[in-house]
């Protein structure tokens, strides 16, 4: 993006437009505005391949939508999704472009960096990642001892990790091989790797190290403790075979003791929270197998193509995030929940707040200026009917706008589909409720045919009525399957994409960890010496003095 697309999201026409708007908004309730236009829901929904977006249940109107697409027109989206695609970068610091979507390109469309076609090196990088699934699959890969590989641990942390792990425990129903186990060590407390090590045989173990520096502090630390407990069973033998390194850093694996077959390339220009589809993804290949990654990389290129190429009044991601907007810089929003109905789906919620607060996270805009508007909204959630007794209350009864995502799976993989539809009748429930409400003549229908006493009616009512005109998106999957997983991620990721453009912020970097990281590096070397504490604030001064006299005391 040059200096003279950028523009100012508060100065914009339709900014000030959709600021008056939103004052008339406030008197409307959805329950009316389903009583006046019959054909609301068919104007408000999407169909693409195994996804129907419901987006009619919103506090929004005809003239609503309108406004916030002359918004995204003026703030020249199309000019950015063009960008994209066409690899001509968007960051003004770092000058990167963004080829997250060609990892899942299957044509021979090129992807170019500094005049480089990028793609034979990732049709390369998915044939070596095919070759070793093979030869794992086919129990062909063995440890020190000679015994087949049975768990494979993913350590890393960020999005190298959460994004792998939701993916796999999403595609549960398509792991190929009962007897490959897959772990998750992410943590620098030594308590899960503890944990992890404590089940697992060394001589049939492999871990892969995902580190795109292969420098990551906590990465690097769980790498080591895993390298001692190797060496410490292999008594002497080789155990190069049992590590698999994912990194821009091959010299740094190789002194690690990796050997070149096991390093799997990533490249400068791919942020962790796109790299699921990259060699980051190795994880999913090794439990999906490779014909069912490539339907998860083809639900995402589809979803990609769309976004590409549909009107903006037709494109699931622009609607999504502009309906995010409306909520979060016009009605006074501050949160977004994520939803999602299937037991499969019950990490998603992790890994959308990963992705969206982590890239919407900001308050400086591309070029150095303060912001005075709301960017990212704070994403939470947890799934299903669990969480129907656990929050559900605040956003049926709170004074709060929360705006919800629903995420339902109409058939399941289990044998349990009666269970399954009590599960769908939950999810459009509770949307019909948050829509609905219900009123007071309501409520003393209900409070009559329960035949309450009438002390006891007096007093409940108050209680059960409900206002109602809580807004939610419903997002209803045919099934959770690679392709459909797929298109759902994709769809998320440019949401969130096209969300930074309006808001005039850079969605390719991340410079919000790096302070904690270098304060943390020096507080680590603090813990180990003896002379007293003073260059930080007196209550980070005291916590270091105190763990170090309880934990290493003279």
């Amino acid at each position: 993006m040059s200096r003279q697309d950028s523009h100012s999201f508060t100065q914009l026409a339709a900014y000030k437009l959709l600021t008056e708007h939103a004052e008339s908004c406030k008197q409307l309730h959805m329950r009316r505005l389903f009583s006046i236009d019959s054909q609301r829901h068919r104007k408000m929904s999407l169909k693409f391949d195994w996804l129907l977006l419901d987006y009619s249940k919103n506090c929004i109107t005809d003239k609503t939508l309108a406004l916030l697409f002359q918004l995204a027109r003026e703030a020249n989206l199309g000019h950015a999704i063009n960008s994209m695609f066409q690899q001509a970068g968007l960051s003004q610091i770092n000058k990167r472009p963004a080829l997250h979507t060609a990892l899942r390109n299957p044509g021979s469309e090129s992807a170019l960096v500094d005049g480089h076609d990028v793609m034979p090196e990732v049709s390369e990088l998915l044939s070596k990642m095919q070759q070793l699934t093979e030869r794992l699959h086919r129990r062909e890969y063995t440890g020190f001892s000679g015994q087949p590989i049975t768990n494979i641990v993913n350590i890393s942390i960020g999005g190298s990790g959460m994004g792998p792990e939701c993916i796999c425990k999403a595609l549960t129903p398509y792991h190929q091989i009962p007897t490959l186990s897959l772990h998750f060590v992410s943590n620098i407390d030594g308590a899960q790797i503890q944990e992890t090590l404590n089940k697992l045989n060394p001589a049939t173990t492999v871990f892969i190290i995902s580190s795109k520096s292969f420098t990551t502090p906590e990465t690097i630390a769980n790498a080591k403790v895993a390298k001692q407990w190797l060496l410490e069973a292999a008594s002497g033998q080789n155990t190069a075979q049992h590590f698999i390194a994912v990194t821009s850093n091959h010299h740094a694996a190789t002194l690690f003791g990796i050997h070149d077959d096991n390093i799997f390339r990533l490249w400068d220009w791919l942020d962790y929270r796109y790299a699921s589809w990259s060699a980051v993804g190795l994880p999913i290949v090794l439990s999906i197998g490779t014909r069912h990654f490539m339907d998860f990389l083809q639900g995402a290129h589809e979803m990609d193509q769309h976004f590409y190429q549909a009107d903006f009044e037709e494109n699931m991601p622009v609607i999504l995030a502009l309906i995010g907007i409306w909520y979060n810089n016009f009605l006074g929003a501050e949160t977004q929940a994520i939803l999602p109905y299937d037991h499969n789906l019950a990490d998603l919620p992790r890994h959308i707040e990963q992705l969206d607060m982590q890239t919407c996270g900001r308050s400086v805009d591309n070029f150095g200026r303060t912001i005075e508007y709301a960017t990212g909204p704070i994403i939470w959630g947890g799934n299903a009917l669990d969480n129907q007794h656990a929050f559900y209350q605040l956003l049926h009864r709170g004074n709060k706008i929360i705006p919800a995502d629903f995420i339902v799976s109409m058939r399941t993989h289990s044998i349990h589909q009666e269970q399954h539809d009590r599960l769908f009748a939950n999810a459009v429930a509770q949307t019909e409720a948050l829509m609905r409400g219900r009123t007071l003549n309501e409520t003393l229908s209900v409070v009559d045919q329960e035949s309450y006493q009438q002390h006891d009616a007096e007093n409940t009512i108050p209680h059960r009525v409900f206002d109602g005109n809580n807004p939610s998106n419903m997002l209803l999957l045919e099934r959770v399957s690679p392709k459909s997983l797929g298109i759902l991620l994709a769809l998320y990721e440019h949401k969130t994409f096209t969300q930074s453009i309006l808001w005039n912020i850079n969605p390719f970097d991340q410079w919000g960890v790096k302070l904690s990281d270098s304060l943390s590096h020096r507080i680590l070397q603090e813990l180990h010496i003896p002379s007293c504490t003073t260059q930080h604030d007196a209550s980070t001064n005291t916590l270091i003095r105190h763990y170090r006299e309880k934990v290493y005391p003279a």
